[in-house]
């Protein structure tokens, strides 16, 4: 499959689902704190359907490899919401009360990309 291109705020959910799966489990808690921010942040449904649309062609692999890439296309965030990812990468990662070494390693990844 084509590499798909989406927008950077696009990017800030394909990051955020990225997270949730970071660990291989996903949680309830987990989930419910993404669509949680998703609201806080404006996010609109069909911007969440068409990520998971992408995601779901892609397969879980290259998906994951891909959460990568799409953190070059957040660079083009503004810095609050940058920094708004961060903060919602952290609130992901404390929603099921249990931190996996791949949850911090995929948080510094994202940090180190976005220069935060």
């Amino acid at each position: 499959m084509k590499h798909k291109k989406i927008t950077p705020r696009e990017a800030f959910i394909y990051i955020c689902l990225n997270m949730i799966s970071a660990d291989r489990e996903i949680d309830d808690r987990e989930t419910d704190k993404l669509f949680e921010i998703l609201k806080r942040y404006g996010i609109k449904k069909e911007e969440l359907e068409r990520v998971i649309t992408i995601i779901q062609e892609s397969g879980p692999d290259k998906a994951f490899e891909a959460g990568l890439k799409s953190a070059k296309i957040a660079k083009k965030l503004d810095d609050q919401m940058k920094q708004n990812l961060i903060h919602a990468l952290l609130e992901i990662i404390e929603a099921d009360e249990k931190v996996h070494d791949a949850e911090l390693d995929f948080l510094e990844q994202v940090k180190m990309i976005l220069n935060k």
